[in-house]
């Protein structure tokens, strides 16, 4: 998967060759690849690529320190000030960073490498989303139990509790969203369906929606999409939900499905024209954004971005660090959304924003096309064969996705305990969501139970998976496209998902279930098509330059997602045309050449003749050396038995001048002891043994009085 990373303001991390300091003051892109996700604290910033290996970033640091979290997938990560949480695939949470305020929910008071934390574990809870605040934790249990721990200065932790170890229980159920800012003091939550919104915590700017600019210690309801309430002044629909909630230290912004987005709080930051707009504390639409739709929201502590459906970006609020990417460098302040410009972002189908304290992110990249076209497959509703609770759906999709067959039993079922909104959003989530992240809402466990998947084969999920499944089944294949004596089966729905040209031409007409191809491609090349309509991959076995050429223009002809399938092509025939390179360096490689010529030479040497010389004497030589080699063994056994002799001799001379030398030293030692008694009257000897006698004498009179009966 090819990806970028495009950054502006004052960025914590790796800067541009021609950039001395960290800050950057038009969108550029950073050397930076394989990312996949991107997380800003005040002062650190984390990037996560594909592999799972985290980067770690300090402030004013060049070169960041790594580290992986062992046996687990990460799917999501959340920062506060000083802290970053760690969601995993399995349902746990990591904690890194400081935990004075207990904001990471243990006993440390900070943690260098991410720390598991043992009290969902010892609860036996999974959790499914996290939120942090700027210095508080949030936990979403799956089965919609909410949970905090942190500081409680304004009541950002929801309860009337101060500080605790442990997390603690605020919600008991049905809680489907939390959120938070890594900057706020406050936080919010949804109930319901996605349409009632909590808040709690701090309010002095008006940042919590209600009437006035007080804290709140326990969460209020502040937004309810079910009422017809006075709060919200747009054209309201009576399936819109909430998609997001995004929180800073003065304001939140709620966006909703239809691409509405909600404002409440400082008047800078809210994008609000009027100052009859700005000076409402209650939750207002922007009206800036009014005729564009919004699917993606970010902010930071004091500016927020937001990108349409048509790929535009724009961002409000302070520029003193250039976090808004505007070009003119005198724009410190922007009240209403002003446009980016990103280089080439309408190519990329995949786009991220992040915000940091005084930078921000923008990361694009080339997915898997499968997914966009089958979530725009489930918005138009055509050539649906089956209904659930006003949902149009594909009954061969459905089926392989579920693994289930859909009868009218499980139809019932599922309208009487369920409302059309859980039904739309679950079947959505089938069509489209990737299998990397986890379900959000506690609803889509009980749906999945009902239709026989538990909570594991629901996060394990794959829509590539399932679709090869449905590849290899070629009884359910209902169309069949011939070319000359060959012909190729499909699915329908695989055609009309993947290609605008058959799903223009089902519409126009009806095809029955053959047709006859006169494109001019081959069958290797539409069996190549075929496997990446189904899985979004890209396998040939004999690659050669004709396949190459038609595969290149088979996007503009069958009319599909260009950009996955051609850097695909492209990387196959770049490998394709190393190997060959390399081939002919090995060929044409000069020191192998060298030697072979040298090899040559001496084997064309011309050499004498054997041939004319007689057998005799060929077997008197051969004779004659073989006599010479059997006297020459002769005489080395010879030197070698006299040389062992002569050793031997020398050993036993060596063994009798140390006896020798062994028994003067005794005697000379019998001699000196002698000399030493002689002496004890003083008349003999020298000056030494003198002295000796006389300490006999004085010390050892018993010893002097044997040596003289010795001597008697």
């Amino acid at each position: 998967m090819e990806s970028n990373v495009y950054a502006f303001g004052k960025v914590q991390g790796p800067l541009l060759k021609n950039n001395k300091n960290n800050r950057i003051r038009e969108p550029a892109q950073l050397p930076l690849n394989e990312i996949i996700d991107i997380c800003c604290s005040r002062s650190e910033t984390l990037y996560q690529n594909f592999k799972g290996t985290f980067t770690h970033y300090k402030q004013n640091e060049k070169t960041g320190s790594t580290f992986v979290i062992k046996k687990e997938i990460v799917v999501d990560v959340k920062s506060g000030a000083s802290h970053f949480l760690f969601l995993t695939k399995s349902g746990k949470v990591f904690g890194l960073g400081s935990n004075e305020n207990c904001q990471i929910g243990t006993w440390n008071k900070s943690h260098e490498k991410p720390a598991l934390i043992y009290y969902f574990k010892k609860e036996s809870l999974t959790i499914a989303g996290v939120a942090c605040g700027a210095n508080t934790s949030y936990f979403l249990a799956s089965c919609g139990k909410l949970f905090s721990s942190g500081m409680n200065t304004y009541g950002e932790k929801g309860s009337s509790k101060k500080i605790s170890n442990e997390p603690i229980s605020l919600v008991s159920d049905n809680v489907c969203y939390v959120s938070s800012g890594t900057f706020a003091q406050h936080f919010c939550y949804c109930k319901g369906n996605f349409k009632q919104l909590y808040v709690s915590g701090r309010g002095n700017s008006g940042q919590l929606g209600l009437k006035n600019k007080k804290n709140i210690f326990k969460p209020a309801l502040v937004l309810d999409l079910n009422l017809e309430m006075d709060l919200i002044e747009y054209n309201s629909n009576e399936f819109d939900t909430i998609k997001k909630v995004v929180c800073s230290k003065y304001c939140t912004l709620v966006l909703l499905n239809s691409g509405v987005v909600l404002s409440a709080g400082d008047s800078k930051i809210i994008g609000r024209e009027t100052e009859e707009e700005q000076q409402k504390l209650q939750f207002q639409q922007i009206t800036a954004l009014r005729n564009l739709k919004v699917k993606d929201l970010v902010v930071g502590n004091s500016h927020a971005i937001a990108i349409t459906d048509n790929n535009l970006v724009y961002a409000w609020g302070t520029n003193s660090k250039n976090e808004l990417g505007i070009k003119d460098s005198m724009v410190l302040f922007s009240v209403l959304p002003t446009q980016i410009g990103i280089p080439k972002i309408h190519k990329y189908d995949k786009i991220k924003l992040y915000c940091g304290n005084n930078c921000s992110f923008v990361y694009t990249a080339i997915s898997n096309s499968l997914y966009p076209d089958f979530e725009r497959l489930f918005q138009k509703g055509e050539f649906c064969d089956l209904e659930i609770h006003g949902c149009q759906l594909h009954r061969v999709f459905v089926e392989q996705r579920l693994h289930t067959k859909i009868t009218n039993e499980l139809i019932n079922q599922l309208e009487s305990k369920f409302e059309a909104n859980a039904i739309s959003n679950f079947f959505k989530w089938i069509y489209s969501e990737q299998s990397e992240k986890l379900i959000p809402n506690p609803i889509f466990y009980q749906i999945g139970e009902l239709v026989g998947l538990d909570g594991e084969m629901l996060q394990n999920m794959s829509l590539e998976r399932d679709l090869e499944l449905l590849f290899a089944d070629t009884q359910s294949m209902d169309f069949t496209i011939k070319i000359g004596t060959g012909a190729l089966s499909f699915h329908k729905i695989i055609l009309i998902a993947r290609s605008q040209l058959y799903r223009g031409m089902f519409l126009s007409s009806n095809c029955g279930n053959e047709i006859q191809d006169y494109s001019g491609y081959s069958l290797k090349a539409l069996r190549v098509i075929r496997q990446f309509f189904y899985t979004g991959k890209v396998f040939i076995k004999n690659f050669d330059q004709k396949i190459f050429n038609e595969l290149k223009n088979a996007p503009y002809y069958f009319q599909f997602d260009d950009l996955d399938f051609l850097s695909k092509i492209k990387k196959i025939n770049h490998f394709k045309k190393r190997k060959e390179v390399y081939k002919e360096i090995q060929k044409n490689n000069q020191p192998n050449n060298n030697i072979n010529q040298k090899k040559s030479v001496y084997n064309n040497k011309k050499r004498p003749n054997k041939k004319n010389k007689k057998k005799t004497n060929h077997h008197f030589h051969k004779n004659r050396n073989s006599n010479n080699n059997s006297d020459r063994n002769r005489n080395r056994n010879r030197n070698n038995n006299q040389n062992f002799g002569r050793n031997q001799n020398k050993n036993k001379n060596k063994n009798k001048n140390m006896k020798k030398r062994n028994r003067k030293k005794k005697n000379t030692r019998n001699e000196n002891k002698n000399t030493k008694f002689e002496n004890k009257d003083g008349n003999e000897g020298s000056s030494k043994n003198e002295k000796m006698g006389v300490v006999e004498k004085v010390n050892v009179e018993g010893k002097s009085k044997c040596v003289e009966n010795e001597k008697k």
